[in-house]
């Protein structure tokens, strides 16, 4: 019987010493050529983050919309917008520095992946949610080189949510069916399949991938959550510009589509569930930003410079924790920018703290190699923190987030094997 030589196991050491301690200049250079320069997450999120800031400040000042905020929100707390600009420099800095995360985490972080799940659930879908996410990630991380039967798993069970969904009605059609399923299991799993659906069909398939792309968009305007609209989309469009199948013309194109349906889905929304609504679809975006980012600052005044709700904030996913904050006069959830939830609970110590696990985690989410599974998690993950600017983090959203880095360094560890032996 052959065996392995000191040699030959200082061979196999010495290869994965130059993975993960040799130093992180040659995998940063390696993995980051893969990507065109504007998709690097840590350009790109705090770019757009940047972006929706400066929406929503014009909001305050542009004439179609600023009636709205000054009765609402008379004074401005200015310090608000230092907070922000503090947790993007944060999170660019924590996303530029290269944070070596090693294979051998991947456990520690399916374990806090669940635990986020747990207890973002509590409230909500109690553990069923929890144990069928944990059970869809072992079975992706054990049969991901089955890569057409894990594309079809992924459309089997965005069909069968989305169907399961609708068993009651058209919840575009019905304020109240929508506001029902808002913390639903079915339509997180229809959120989750879907967009890595999106995501891998591109980046396997390329501008073919658009074929499951529209069914995909139509049952998510069927479902009347603009977020899970934007989120397919945006994954598409990433995984394809990785993929050097989409250009900048085309993706500028599709997204100016996306911009004009959730417009125009916002508006119809809005007037369904409000009775009258006289704000020119033109403006729903400029409105909504702008909306975002004054609960936002009204939420870091409340809560500076040390917290306020102390958790419970990042544990509701239905948003009603911050609208009972602000006291709306509806029992609703409601938006306040990427870092409201985390400031609201822990002040600028949590904008920060989130903004830096973002940053890391964003840089650990970087394909290592031109493969259709790397390049889709890394283009789902990219397109949920873009929906998540305007929605916040919660304790739900990081567990997805994380079980998405573990099902990276999953693929990255196997891949590695397969080269080694």
């Amino acid at each position: 019987m052959n065996s392995l030589s000191p040699s030959i196991i200082f061979k196999v050491m010495g290869l994965r010493r130059c993975s993960s301690l040799k130093g992180s200049e040659q995998e940063t250079s390696e993995d980051l050529s893969i990507l065109p320069w504007f998709l690097n997450s840590y350009l790109l999120i705090p770019a757009s983050y940047l972006t929706y800031l400066v929406v929503g400040l014009l909001a305050r000042f542009f004439p179609s919309t600023s009636k709205y905020f000054s009765k609402a929100f008379p004074e401005f707390w200015l310090p608000s917008i230092a907070i922000c600009l503090i947790a993007i420099f944060a999170m660019y800095i924590a996303g530029r520095s290269f944070f070596l995360l090693k294979r051998e985490f991947r456990w520690i972080i399916l374990s806090f992946s669940v635990l986020f799940g747990f207890l973002g659930s509590l409230n909500v879908s109690g553990l069923l949610a929890v144990i069928v996410q944990v059970g869809v990630v072992l079975v992706v991380a054990k049969f991901w080189r089955y890569e057409r039967s894990i594309l079809c798993g992924a459309l089997i069970g965005s069909i069968i949510c989305f169907l399961l969904l609708n068993s009651r009605g058209i919840p575009l059609l019905n304020p109240e069916l929508r506001a029902a399923i808002s913390s639903s299991p079915l339509r997180a799993g229809f959120q989750v399949s879907s967009i890595f659906a999106a995501a891998y069909s591109s980046s396997k398939y390329g501008k073919r991938g658009f074929l499951f792309l529209l069914p995909l968009s139509a049952m998510a305007i069927l479902l009347g959550y603009k977020g899970n609209l934007a989120s397919i989309v945006i994954a598409s469009l990433i995984a394809s510009m990785i993929s050097a199948d989409v250009g900048i013309g085309e993706a500028f194109s599709i997204s100016s589509t996306l911009i004009i349906v959730i417009l125009l889905m916002g508006t119809f929304i809005a007037k369904l569930s409000y009775g009258s609504w006289t704000i020119p679809s033109s403006y729903y975006l400029l409105y909504r930003t702008g909306l975002s980012l004054h609960v936002f600052q009204e939420l870091a005044r409340v809560s500076f410079p040390l917290g306020l709700t102390y958790g419970l904030a990042m544990l509701d996913p239905t948003k009603k924790v911050i609208a009972k904050v602000i006291e709306t006069p509806r029992e609703v959830g409601i938006t306040a920018t990427l870092i409201g939830p985390a400031t609201l609970d822990f002040g600028l110590l949590g904008a920060i703290s989130l903004s830096v696990l973002l940053g890391i985690f964003m840089r650990a989410m970087h394909p290592s190699e031109r493969s259709s599974i790397q390049v889709a998690l890394y283009s789902a993950s990219i397109a949920r923190i873009m929906t998540l600017l305007d929605i916040g983090v919660g304790f739900v959203d990081l567990s997805y987030l994380l079980s998405l880095l573990y099902l990276t360094l999953e693929v990255r560890k196997r891949s590695l094997e397969n080269q080694i032996f």
